[in-house]
């Protein structure tokens, strides 16, 4: 796994995404740091949605919604980043 460090500020955001580092030969420490990744992505992306700062687009695909049936998990059997997530977090 490859990834970077962020200091969760402004300026890393817009200036500073240079950081990087290369986990080699342990897939447990990769998953811990890929999850909180997302994890991290998530919670900040939800306080986004929530703050209104989301332009439309984004604000529409990120609206958190229920549904009575199985149509939510459509997007992780397609060619995609949520197929990637899912092949690599939940192997079957």
């Amino acid at each position: 796994m490859a990834g970077g460090s962020h200091n969760l500020s402004a300026n890393a955001s817009e200036q500073n995404d240079e950081n990087y580092f290369i986990i080699r030969g342990n897939q447990d420490l990769a998953d811990a740091y890929a999850c909180e990744i997302v994890r991290l992505y998530d919670h900040y992306r939800f306080r986004a949605f929530v703050s209104g700062k989301l332009d439309a687009k984004a604000k529409a695909h990120a609206t958190p919604a229920l549904t009575i049936d199985d149509t939510w998990t459509k997007r992780y059997f397609r060619d995609g980043l949520a197929q990637t997530d899912r092949l690599r977090f939940c192997p079957l």
